[in-house]
C-alpha cells in the first residue's frame, strides 16, 4: 500500500503454513514525508527513529524493540562525528565512537606533502582518558593509503624481562606503478604516538612483495619477501570459449580455473595428481543455478529447483538424496534425508510468521525442539529476542543487556539417570562488544584486562581468593602474540620469520627449565618441514625431553611420509616412521605407521606397528565409503618378525546417509583360519546424523545434543560385563559414569566433580578442577530455566523420564542386557554429587586425597590448575600445575595418536590433538560437527557442506594435511586470510571496534580488506563485519576465492568467506554495488552460521523465486541493504547480477 505521496505504508508477505501474513506499517515524519519515522509489524514490535538533520536525510535519534535509544551526531557536511549507544546515555560519556576529519592535504610543487586523513576513536572504558585512535590517510583518488592505530609492542626474549612500548603502528607502505597499481607493498612500521596526523614516509626494512600486471590490470606474477613466486596466465579455451586462469605456484605446481561470461566457475583442473589432471566440471541451468557437479571419477552431485526457484532435492554421491517442501513464504515445511525416506517420514518445521517455533523428529520425539520468543510486552528485555530454548537435554533461558547482547543464561539439564541440574553464566560488555567480565555457574568472576591497542592483556579470577591465569600478553607490530605468562610463571615466547612472518620457533620455560624449544621449518607454499624441539632432556623421575619431527608432501601438499624421534629422562627414546598413500579423489588407499620405543611405557623396548590398506565401495553411492580396511599389525618386546604379526580385516558398513553404523572385526589366526567376528562395533545415529549411542563389544556409551548440535551429555557404564564367545553372559550394565557439558566452560562428571575452563581467544589455557563441596550453591536447587519466562514452563520430570528410557532404547538396539537401575529421585540422586558405590566415585574421591586439602569448602584456595601449553595446531603438549611443574606431557604423530604420553595420578587432560576432546570409551576425536578417528585418519560420517567440496572425498581429514591445517569449530574470534596462492596465513584479528588490531601483512589482499572494513564502518555499515571480528564466540576465515566469485561456505573444514576485494555487483536493475558491500554480505552469511547453524542450515536450503533461498533474503533486505544505502550504492531486489571489476574495494567504477 502507499500513501499520497507514494511512500509505501504496508508491506504484506505471502502466506506461510498456517495462512499467517506477516505485514510491516511505516510512519512518515510529518515535516518531509519521505523518512520512516515508525515500523510497526504483526508481531506487534514496534521501532522508531527521529530528530531528522533533513538537509542529508539522516535520523539523529533512534528506539529500538526494547526501548533503548541511539543517537548520531552530523556536521554540516553530513558526515558522522559520534555515535552514541544506550551505555553511553546511561553513563554521560559523550560517545562510543567519534570521528574527526581533515578533507584538505598539502601541497607543494613536488605534489601532496600532507595527505588528507580522518581519525576514528572509540571510547575505551578501561582507559577512559585514552581513546582507541585509527588514523586513515588518503590520496586524491580516495585510496587509503596509509592507516595508523594505537598499539603496544612488547620485546621479549628468552631470559630477558617483557617490556611494553607504546606506539602507533602503520601500515605499510604501497608503491603504485604509472597505472594506479600497487606495485610493491611493504610490512607495517612503529612509530612514537605524538605524530599521529603526520604521514609516515618511512618503509620496513624487509623486502616488499612485487606484483606485475598484464594489460588488463590482472596480476600475472606475485613475488614474496622470500622471492618464492606464483605466477599467473589468462588464456581462452578455443572449445567452450571459457576464460582459463592458470596459477603456477612457488613448486610449480599448477592449477586452472574456468569460468564463463558471468563469472561462473565451469571447471577445475589440479594438474597435479597422482594418477594424472584432477577435473572438476560444474554445470548451470538457463539462470545460472548450479544443477550438476561432477568430480574427476565421474561421481555427480545433482540440485533440483521447483518452480518457484526453491532447491527441491539434493542429491550427494555420499549421503544419498535430501529433500525439502515450502510454504508459499518460503519457510522450509520438511526435510526428507536418505535414512527417512526408506519409512517415508519427515523432520517437520513449525513457524510464527517466519520465525521458527519448532521442529519435530520422527524417530526421536524427545528430541525435538522448541523457540520461545519474547511478545510486544517481555520483561528483561526481551522483545523480538529469544527467551527460551527447549530441547532434549533441558532448556536455556536468555538475558539481554542494552544493547542486544547476551549478558546471562540459566541453562536447565538433564543428566540421565542422575539429577536435574541448573546453571547460570555471566558476562558483562562494553559498547565495541569486548568481554570484559564474566561469572562461571559456581560464581568465579573472571575479568579480561586490554591495553592501549585494544589487545587482550591480562586475565584476573576471583573467588574468595585472587588467581592471575595470564598476567601478561604481548604482541609485534602485526599484532601475533609474542609472550604469554601464566599465574604459574611459566613464560612462552613466540618469534615468527621476518619474510613470511610464518612461526618460526616456540619456547616455553616453566619451573625454572625450558621444556618446549620448538623450531619450525617450511616449503615455499607454507607447509611444515620439520619440528625440532630443542629443550634440554630434564632430570630423572621428570617428564618431557626432546622430540624431531620431518615431514614431506606431494605434489597437492598432502602428507606422505613422516620421521620423528624423542628422547626423554631415564633413557627414555622412541622413534616412528609414517607412510602415506592417496588416490585423485583425496581417499587414503594406505597408511604404514611404525612406532619403537624403549623405557617410555615400562622398562624395556616396545615395537609396535600397522600396515592398512583400504578397500572403498565400487557401487555408486558408495565410492567414498570404506568397504574394508586390511590391518597387518604387531605389539611386541622382542625384534619384530612376521611371525609377530596379527592379521585383522575390519569390514565397514554405512547408512543411507552416509554415517559408520557397524564394523566387524576379524582375525587370520596363525594357523590360518579366520575367526569372522573377533570384535563388533555399532553405531546408532539420530535425524540430524548426530551419533547417539556407539557399542563395542557390550561396552555401551550414550550421547546428547542440543538444538545447536553441540554435544552436552555422554554416560557409559561401569565396565565389568563378561563376554563368552561374543555373547553377554553377565554384569552391570549402569551409567554411573557421566561427562556434563554444561558450556565450553565448565564440564561436570560423577561424584560432584567438575572442571572449569579459563581461555583466551580460542585457546584454552588453563583447567580448574573443584568438586560440590568447593563449587558454591548446589545445583539441583538452583530455579529451574523458564520457570518465570513471562508464563512459560517446561515439564522436565517429562525429559527425564524420557532420557532414561532413551539409555534403555539404546541398550535395546544393540541386543545388550540393561541391568541399571532406574534413579527417579532427580533432585537427590547421589551419584551427581557424591558416593553412590560406583567404581567412578571412588575414583573421584581418590582423587581428591592425591592433593591434600585441596577439596574443602568454597572459600578455600583452589590449587589444583593445570596451564596448558600447545604446539602450533593447538594440539596439548605440556600441561603444568600451579607451581610450574609439567605433570603431563604428549608428542602425537601426524594424524593425531598419541605417540608418547607422561601422565600423574591426579588429572589427565582429555583434550589432545587440536585440543579437542579424546574419547576413550571409543577412541574417537569429538569435534563438535563429527568425529575423527586418528588410526584410519577418517571421519566416520559426511561433510555436512559436503556439496561445497566436490572435489575431494567427504570423509578427508583437513586434506590430508595434518601438519599444516585444523579443523576449527572455535568459539572465539579468530580470521585466518589465505594470500593469492592458497597459502595459509594465520593471524589474530580484533578490528577497529573493539580491540583496533588489524593486521597488515605483506599482502595487497589484506589492505583492500583493511579499506573496505573502515569504508563500511565510517559510512555506518559493516555491523556484520564488525561483529564478525569483535565477538569472542566466532572463529572465521577470509580467503581470495579460487572461482573468482565471492561467497561464503561453513563446514567441517574451515567456516570461510571467500571474498573477491576487486569485484562488485551490477544489479538486475543496472546499479553497481562495491567489493566492500558484498564483503558484509558474505560476513553476515558467517556470523548468523556460527550463532544458529541449524537454522543457517535449514534457511540456505530453502529457495524461492526472487532471492534464491531464505538465507539470501535475509541478508539482501538486512546487512547489505544497509552498508549499500550507507555507502550511497544501489540496492539490490534479488540474489541476480553480474560480477565486474572494479578498481577498489571501495569504489563502483568499472576497471579496465
Amino acid at each position: 500500500k502507499y500513501d499520497s505521496y507514494g511512500n509505501i505504508i504496508q508491506k504484506t508477505l505471502p502466506a506461510n503454513g498456517k495462512g499467517q501474513r506477516m505485514w510491516y506499517k511505516y510512519r512518515y515524519e510529518p515535516e518531509m514525508n519521505m523518512y520512516v519515522e515508525r515500523i510497526d509489524d504483526a508481531w506487534g514490535y514496534r521501532s522508531e527513529q527521529g530528530n531528522f538533520d533533513y538537509r542529508y536525510g539522516i535520523a539523529k535519534e533512534h528506539r529500538d524493540l526494547n526501548n533503548f535509544y541511539y543517537e548520531t551526531d552530523v556536521d554540516d557536511l553530513g558526515r558522522i562525528t559520534g555515535v552514541r549507544g544506550p551505555n553511553e546515555l546511561a553513563t554521560g560519556v559523550p560517545y562510543a565512537i567519534a570521528f574527526e576529519y581533515q578533507p584538505l592535504a598539502t601541497f607543494s610543487e613536488s605534489g601532496i606533502t600532507a595527505p588528507a586523513y580522518a581519525v576514528t576513536k572509540h571510547y575505551d572504558i578501561q582507559h577512559p582518558n585514552d581513546d582507541l585512535e585509527t588514523v586513515t590517510f588518503v590520496d586524491g583518488f580516495g585510496r587509503a593509503v596509509q592507516v595508523k592505530k594505537d598499539g603496544v609492542v612488547t620485546s621479549a626474549s628468552k631470559g630477558n624481562s617483557a617490556k611494553d612500548e607504546n606506539v602507533m603502528i602503520v601500515s605499510g607502505r604501497n608503491v603504485y606503478d604509472a597505472f594506479g597499481r600497487v606495485a610493491k607493498s611493504f610490512y607495517p612500521t612503529t612509530e612514537g604516538t605524538g605524530s599521529k596526523s603526520t604521514f609516515n614516509k618511512s618503509f620496513d626494512n624487509v623486502s616488499p612483495t612485487v606484483t606485475v600486471y598484464d594489460v588488463l590490470d590482472r596480476a600475472t606474477s606475485v613475488t614474496f619477501p622470500d622471492n618464492s613466486t606464483t605466477a599467473t596466465a589468462y588464456t581462452v579455451d578455443n572449445g567452450s570459449h571459457a576464460l582459463v586462469t592458470t596459477v603456477t605456484d612457488a613448486l610449480h605446481n599448477v592449477q586452472s580455473t574456468h569460468t564463463n561470461g558471468s563469472g561462473k566457475t565451469l571447471k577445475t583442473i589440479q594438474k597435479s595428481g597422482p594418477d594424472g589432471e584432477i577435473t572438476t566440471s560444474f554445470e548451470y541451468d538457463g539462470i545460472q543455478r548450479l544443477v550438476r557437479v561432477t568430480d574427476t571419477e565421474g561421481n555427480v552431485t545433482t540440485s533440483t529447483y521447483d518452480m518457484g526457484d526453491r532447491r527441491t532435492e539434493v542429491n550427494h554421491p555420499a549421503s544419498g538424496i535430501t529433500s525439502f517442501t515450502y510454504d508459499a513464504l518460503g519457510n522450509v515445511l520438511t526435510k526428507q534425508t536418505a535414512n527417512l525416506a526408506k519409512e517415508g517420514k519427515f523432520i517437520s518445521y513449525d513457524y510464527d510468521y517466519q520465525r521458527l517455533t519448532g521442529i519435530n523428529y520422527p524417530d526421536h520425539p524427545e528430541n525435538n525442539v522448541k523457540y520461545y520468543y519474547g511478545g510486544r510486552n517481555a520483561s528483561q528485555d526481551r522483545i523480538g529476542r529469544l527467551m527460551l530454548r527447549e530441547d532434549g537435554t533441558g532448556a536455556i533461558e536468555y538475558f539481554y543487556g542494552k544493547m542486544g547482547e547476551v549478558t546471562k543464561t540459566r541453562r536447565t539439564m538433564i543428566v540421565p539417570n542422575q539429577a536435574i541440574a541448573t546453571y547460570v553464566t555471566q558476562w558483562t560488555y562494553d559498547s565495541h562488544n569486548r568481554l570484559l567480565e564474566m561469572i562461571y555457574p559456581d560464581e568465579e568472576k573472571i575479568t579480561y584486562s586490554y591495553n592501549l591497542g585494544g589487545q587482550l592483556e591480562k586475565v584476573h579470577g576471583y573467588k574468595s581468593y585472587g588467581y592471575d591465569y595470564v598476567s601478561k600478553i604481548g604482541y609485534d607490530k602485526f599484532e601475533q602474540r609474542t609472550y604469554l605468562k601464566y599465574c604459574n610463571g611459566a613464560e612462552t615466547f613466540y618469534t615468527y620469520d621476518p619474510q613470511r612472518r610464518r612461526l618460526q620457533n616456540l619456547t616455553v620455560n616453566s619451573g625454572g627449565n625450558t621444556i618446549m624449544d620448538n623450531a619450525y621449518t617450511y616449503d615455499a607454499v607454507s607447509n611444515v618441514l620439520s619440528v625440532v624441539n630443542g629443550a634440554s632432556v630434564p632430570q630423572s623421575g621428570k617428564a618431557g625431553g626432546q622430540m624431531a619431527h620431518t615431514y614431506t608432501y606431494d605434489a597437492l601438499y598432502r602428507l606422505v611420509s613422516a620421521t620423528g624421534t624423542y628422547t626423554g629422562a631415564d633413557n627414555k627414546t622412541a622413534s616412528y616412521t609414517l607412510a602415506m598413500g592417496y588416490d585423485n579423489m583425496h581417499r587414503i588407499t594406505s597408511k604404514r605407521q611404525i612406532l619403537t620405543q624403549n623405557n617410555v611405557q615400562f622398562n624395556g623396548m616396545l615395537n609396535a606397528g600397522y600396515d592398512l590398506s583400504y578397500t572403498y565401495g565400487t557401487d555408486t553411492g558408495k565410492r567414498f565409503q570404506l568397504a574394508n580396511v586390511k590391518d597387518v599389525n604387531y605389539r611386541t618386546e622382542e625384534t619384530p618378525s612376521e611371525s609377530e604379526n596379527v592379521n585383522n580385516n575390519h569390514a565397514y558398513e554405512y547408512d543411507a546417509n552416509g554415517n559408520l553404523v557397524y564394523v566387524n572385526t576379524s582375525r587370520t589366526k596363525k594357523d590360518g583360519v579366520a575367526d569372522d567376528k573377533t570384535t563388533e562395533r555399532k553405531l546408532k545415529w539420530d535425524e540430524e546424523n548426530r551419533l547417539l549411542a556407539s557399542d563395542d563389544n557390550g561396552f555401551v556409551t550414550n550421547y546428547w545434543y542440543d538444538a545447536d548440535g553441540e554435544r552436552t551429555v555422554k554416560t557409559s557404564g561401569e565396565s565389568d560385563q563378561v563376554y563368552v564367545n561374543s555373547e553377554f553372559a553377565g554384569g552391570r550394565t549402569n551409567t554411573a559414569k557421566f561427562s556434563l557439558y554444561v558450556s565450553p566452560y565448565l564440564v561436570a562428571n560423577q561424584g560432584g566433580r567438575y572442571t572449569k575452563h579459563i581461555y583466551i581467544g580460542s585457546q584454552r589455557v588453563v583447567s580448574k578442577i573443584g568438586d560440590f563441596d568447593s563449587y558454591g550453591s548446589d545445583p539441583r536447587r538452583i530455579q529451574y530455566a523458564g520457570s518465570e519466562t513471562d508464563g512459560l514452563s517446561v515439564d522436565y520430570k517429562v525429559k527425564y523420564t524420557q532420557q532414561l528410557q532413551a539409555i534403555k532404547d539404546n541398550y535395546a538396539t544393540f541386543a545388550v542386557p540393561y541391568n541399571g537401575e532406574d534413579n527417579n529421585d532427580y533432585v537427590d540422586g547421589k551419584g551427581f554429587c557424591c558416593n553412590d558405590g560406583s567404581l567412578e566415585a571412588a575414583q573421584a574421591r581418590v582423587m581428591a586425597r592425591a592433593m591434600k586439602n585441596n577439596f574443602q569448602e568454597g572459600d578455600t584456595y583452589e590449587k589444583m590448575q593445570f596451564y596448558y601449553h600447545p604446539d602450533h595446531l593447538g594440539s596439548s603438549s605440556y600441561i603444568t600445575n600451579l607451581d610450574g611443574e609439567v605433570v603431563q606431557h604428549i608428542e602425537y604423530v601426524p594424524f593425531g595418536e598419541v605417540f608418547v604420553e607422561e601422565r600423574n595420578n591426579i588429572w589427565n587432560t582429555p583434550y589432545l590433538f587440536n585440543a579437542k576432546e579424546f574419547d576413550e570409551e571409543t577412541g574417537l576425536y569429538y569435534y563438535g560437527a563429527r568425529y575423527y578417528d586418528p588410526r584410519i585418519s577418517l571421519w566416520i560420517s559426511t561433510d555436512p557442506y559436503e556439496d561445497k567440496y566436490p572435489f575431494v572425498n567427504s570423509y578427508c581429514y583437513v586434506l590430508n594435511n595434518p601438519i599444516k591445517l585444523i579443523d576449527p569449530n572455535g568459539k572465539d574470534v579468530y580470521i585466518w586470510y589465505k594470500d593469492k596462492n592458497g597459502h595459509d596465513r594465520t593471524f589474530h584479528f580484533s578490528g577497529f571496534h573493539g580491540k583496533k588490531s588489524i593486521k597488515i601483512p605483506n599482502n595487497q589482499y589484506i589492505k583492500d580488506f583493511i579499506q573496505a572494513y573502515l569504508y563500511n564502518a565510517k559510512n555506518g555499515g559493516g555491523e556484520k563485519t564488525i561483529e564478525a571480528v569483535t565477538n569472542h564466540k566466532y572463529k572465521i576465515y577470509v580467503s581470495d576465492s579460487e572461482h573468482d566469485e565471492s561467497h561464503y561456505t561453513g563446514g567441517d573444514r574451515q567456516p570461510t568467506v571467500y571474498w573477491e576485494s576487486r569485484q562488485g555487483s551490477v544489479t538486475t536493475e543496472g546499479g553497481k554495488q562495491s567489493a566492500a558491500t558484498i564483503l558484509e554480505h558474505e560476513m553476515d552469511h558467517a556470523v548468523d552460521d556460527a550463532q544458529n547453524h541449524k537454522n543457517h542450515v535449514d534457511r540456505a536450503d530453502i529457495y524461492d523465486a526472487q532471492y534464491d533461498n531464505k538465507e539470501e533474503r535475509r541478508v539482501i533486505t538486512g546487512s547489505e541493504a544497509k552498508t549499500a544505502k550507507s555507502n550511497h550504492e544501489a540496492l539490490r531486489r534479488n540474489h541476480r547480477g553480474k560480477n565486474y571489476k572494479t578498481t577498489s574495494p571501495i569504489s563502483t567504477k568499472s576497471s579496465k
